[in-house]
């Protein structure tokens, strides 16, 4: 059966997906990647149901997490520029992954690997757990 090899129109941007940036140019695939290729293989290699993983699969994954980042980084600017006061950063903080985690529905499953932080300030005011007086010596009856 012949494979379907017309090309696909460019996407709109779809309601709740930010369009990609327009001053970030366009990667054209040349067969090379930006994370090191042997650290994604000692990683796959980590899950105990992968027993083997061909190079192909490890060169795609490579480029899906290199795609994943990317678009983290893109919502988490966008919505860094969001803000009242929105002046042009130029470096993304950790609060703002955390907005973005926290804000955008396709990023909500990372609500747990980035979540927002809390002050130590705040930490300590919390009244402490009250524990249970210890007994010093168990009675035993004869």
């Amino acid at each position: 059966m012949p494979y379907n090899t017309t090309p696909l129109a460019p996407r709109l941007s779809l309601p709740g997906h930010a369009p990609p940036l327009s001053n970030l140019p366009v990667r054209e695939p040349d067969g090379t990647t930006k994370l090191p290729l042997i650290r994604v293989k000692r990683i796959i290699k980590l899950d105990p149901d992968i027993v083997a993983c061909s190079n192909a699969s490890a060169f795609i994954i490579t480029i899906a997490s290199e795609m994943f980042i990317q678009y983290l980084a893109e919502q988490a600017h966008i919505l860094s520029k969001v803000k009242p006061g929105g002046d042009r950063k130029k470096t993304l903080m950790y609060n703002d992954l955390a907005n973005a985690v926290s804000k955008l529905d396709t990023l909500e499953f990372l609500s747990d690997v980035i979540p927002h932080t809390i002050p130590l300030k705040n930490v300590k005011q919390k009244p402490k757990i009250q524990q249970a007086p210890k007994r010093d010596k168990m009675e035993i009856d004869p």
